[in-house]
């Protein structure tokens, strides 16, 4: 809120532990907290702990038909858009940067959370090392996934920007 209020156009929040996922890992995040996150539009929230990468559609609670996006399942209704290309303010946009280094992990098609996701990528899918680079600029938010191994799995998002508020910010 406090972000929002001084006029600061991009809210991005960095935690290590993922909360939903189609890795290895089930949520290592209080469930408020991530609640929070959604419910409050976060831009974008990055995460790493899964040795994967994986892109969110972009996500909204509560909205007509989803009081709330719960781990471990699956609300269609809490999907705004499922496209690389969404608009600031109607939701939160979660990615898992954990492709980095150590050897990469599998991602499960089965998982109850796939749905929540638009672009995944892991040592059974597409397998390659890489990271997420950031690029910031007042009509856009862009997310591109780097690869710094062999392969042709690719990722970009871009977030563009809600008109300006009143006050020019």
């Amino acid at each position: 809120d406090g972000a929002r209020n001084a006029g600061i156009r991009w809210v991005i929040v960095g935690i290590h532990n993922n909360c939903i996922s189609v890795g290895e890992y089930p949520c290592q995040v209080n469930q408020n907290l991530f609640s929070v996150l959604i419910e409050k539009r976060v831009d974008l929230v990055l995460s790493s702990h899964d040795r994967t990468y994986q892109r969110s559609k972009q996500l909204a609670a509560p909205r007509d038909g989803c009081l709330g996006v719960e781990i471990d399942s699956f609300d269609r209704d809490c999907v705004v858009d499922g496209s690389d290309t969404v608009r600031q303010g109607a939701g939160t946009v979660f990615v898992v940067s954990g492709a980095g280094g150590e050897e990469l992990s599998n991602v499960h098609a089965d998982d109850p959370e796939a749905g929540y996701f638009d672009v995944v990528m892991g040592a059974n899918r597409q397998g390659r090392h890489g990271f997420s680079s950031l690029t910031l600029a007042p009509s856009k938010l862009s997310v591109t996934f780097v690869g710094s191994t062999r392969g042709s799995f690719s990722d970009k998002v871009q977030i563009t920007a809600a008109p300006a508020s009143r006050n020019g910010r």
